[in-house]
């Protein structure tokens, strides 16, 4: 005989756990159409994490807040207030056992250093003792979990992040959700183009729409350069190169003779002489 379907089931969500869907914009759609609300859990899955709902009817998370708050009401400050925050370690009471094992030895820790079992110098026991978180939930309801360490974030692993890559696992998430919903997010935008009430409403919604699509207000101009001329742009310029390194050899060469024509003539040597007187010629006869 086959198990009546649970109450996602019959709503034709499938549980990959128990009490708990899928995180897609589907399910939420159909918790929302039937009144449930949700809170968002992130499990470890294949050595990744994945966020998970697990759905709640306004009958049942009143009685589960209801029962968590008759269990910690001894280590709340004030037991009449739901919202009240818990108590230090030094007025835990020792019978006390709804808490995690963490905070059961940190308690633990406490009570030895104050009785002298523990040196007071410890890192471990420098840590602040965990509070509660302090997140209220969209349905108004305050989470009951610790925060781990209040000094720094004042809530607890699930509203704060599992390890130090937090922000890039929920950016993850959230592009994941994006991209998974883009298709409705479309319709709604162009629903809104075209029969939202305000003129101001339909005017972003188009412009918006078409800026996504890529048409852009004003005329648009394309300018495409081409060289149908065959010419060798390398070429061109090597050749160009040289014409000036001719240009400049050509340049300094004539420099050089206009600075040789400049300079003075040499004076010529000068030879030492010795006047030789030659005798005047004489008369011969006959």
């Amino acid at each position: 005989m086959a198990s009546a379907p649970t109450q996602l089931e019959s709503l034709g969500i499938e549980e990959p756990y128990p009490g708990m869907c899928e995180d897609t914009v589907a399910n939420k759609r159909v918790l929302r159409a039937n009144k449930m609300t949700w809170e968002t859990a992130i499990v470890e899955v294949d050595g990744g994490f994945d966020s998970l709902l697990k759905p709640h009817t306004p009958e049942t998370l009143a009685a589960a807040h209801n029962s968590t708050w008759e269990l910690r009401k001894p280590i709340m400050k004030n037991p009449d207030d739901r919202y009240s925050d818990y108590v230090g370690p030094e007025s835990y009471p020792q019978d006390f056992t709804d808490m995690p094992w963490w905070i059961q030895q940190r308690l633990t820790w406490w009570i030895q250093v104050q009785l002298g079992e523990k040196s007071a110098t410890s890192k471990r026991y420098g840590m602040p003792f965990p509070t509660r978180c302090t997140l209220v939930r969209n349905d108004g309801t305050r989470c009951w979990n610790w925060a781990t360490d209040p000094s720094k974030i004042d809530r607890c692993r699930v509203h704060a992040g599992w390890v130090q890559d937090k922000h890039v696992r929920n950016a993850q998430v959230s592009r994941a959700k994006l991209i998974e919903a883009s298709p409705d997010l479309a319709d709604n935008m162009i629903d809104l183009a075209f029969n939202a009430e305000g003129e101001a409403v339909r005017l972003k919604a188009t412009e918006l729409g078409l800026a996504i699509a890529g048409v852009r207000a004003g005329q648009e101009l394309n300018v495409t350069v081409t060289d149908e001329t065959g010419i060798d742009p390398a070429a061109t310029v090597r050749e160009r190169l040289d014409r000036l390194a001719k240009s400049a050899a050509a340049a300094a060469a004539a420099h050089e003779d206009a600075a040789a024509a400049a300079l003075p003539a040499p004076e010529p040597d000068i030879v030492d002489a010795e006047i030789i007187e030659t005798p005047a010629p004489t008369e011969v006869t006959e």
